[in-house]
């Protein structure tokens, strides 16, 4: 009766564990030929064999491998944190891209109607004063357009720019004017000089 060798097949992760761990070893043999040691490992190594060099010297290969080997994962591990960090990073920008444009739609609005106190805390946090719609118009320009007057006091003292046109060149104190509220336009005019 023959007595039949059987193969295992291997897993690709065996083999390429396999093939690191075989690089692992030639990088500590290139390391031995050139004259590095890494004091600490040497040591425990010649420690280890009590004083025995050959026996030190096969020890301190297998803790130089594994010390190798221990680098390759911290920056194996440490690349993958980059990368996760960088991919929420991403995400938490978009995010707040997306609040951002939910707030200043908000502030539009809230600017047309004069709801006020709204007007002030979209004001305290991410949204831009001076932001343009599509139209050009700003919340200074809706504020004074719908007549507004508490509203365009806010914007203004939030830093509101009374000189910035729609895209058919018209300032906020034009559509004050245009839409009857002379008030708000004088005083928006008076801001400019």
């Amino acid at each position: 009766m023959k007595n039949e060798f059987k193969l295992k097949m291997p897993t690709m992760e065996e083999i390429q564990s396999r093939q690191f761990e075989e690089y692992v070893f030639e990088m500590v043999a290139n390391e031995i030929q050139s004259g590095i040691k890494k004091t600490g490992l040497w040591a425990k190594a010649i420690s280890e064999a009590n004083g025995n060099e050959n026996t030190a010297r096969g020890l301190y290969i297998k803790y130089r491998a594994q010390s190798m080997i221990d680098e390759a994962y911290i920056a194996e591990n440490e690349k993958r944190n980059d990368e996760e960090l960088k991919r929420n990073s991403a995400a938490e920008q978009k995010e707040l891209q997306r609040k951002v444009a939910l707030a200043t739609t908000e502030l539009f609005t809230a600017a047309e109607y004069g709801r006020n106190k709204e007007v002030a805390q979209l004001l305290k946090h991410v949204v831009d004063v001076n932001v343009q719609r599509s139209d050009g118009a700003t919340p200074l320009y809706l504020a004074a357009l719908n007549g507004q007057q508490d509203t365009v006091i806010i914007l203004i003292e939030h830093g509101a720019k009374t000189s910035i046109s729609n895209f058919k060149g018209k300032i906020p104190s034009d559509a004050a004017r245009v839409a009857g509220y002379s008030q708000i336009a004088d005083y928006l005019d008076s801001l400019k000089g």
